[in-house]
């Protein structure tokens, strides 16, 4: 469930945490938009390029394409449904980064 203290205690399901309907939406138009994890890209030069021009030069270089499938809010929203639904406020990430590195970040450790 959720850790004692936190905003997301006593709330069991993703819809309770404010990940309703207007999240999904949020999350489907920002994926359809930006497919690719921002931290992939980084790494492989492509930082800020289009969707078109990453597809094209991972063919070119025969890489798989970086696809994402998590929405990750840059600022942590902790409860906060200004910063959760905030479009601005998303970056699409693979799970291993999302899972590690963004983590990490937010620990405060520094490490990527």
């Amino acid at each position: 469930m959720s850790e004692s203290g936190s905003w997301r205690a006593g709330k069991s399901s993703s819809t309770a945490r404010g990940y309703g309907y207007e999240w999904q939406q949020l999350r489907a138009a920002h994926l359809a938009v930006r497919p690719h994890c921002v931290y992939c890209l980084r790494a492989l030069g492509m930082a800020g390029w289009l969707p078109a021009d990453v597809v094209l030069e991972c063919a070119a270089r025969g890489i798989v394409e970086p696809i994402g499938t998590i929405c990750d809010h840059i600022i942590p929203h902790r409860g906060d449904r200004r910063l959760l639904l905030d479009p601005a406020n998303i970056q699409t990430l693979c799970k291993p980064h999302h899972d590690s590195a963004k983590q990490r970040e937010e620990r405060g450790d520094g490490r990527r």
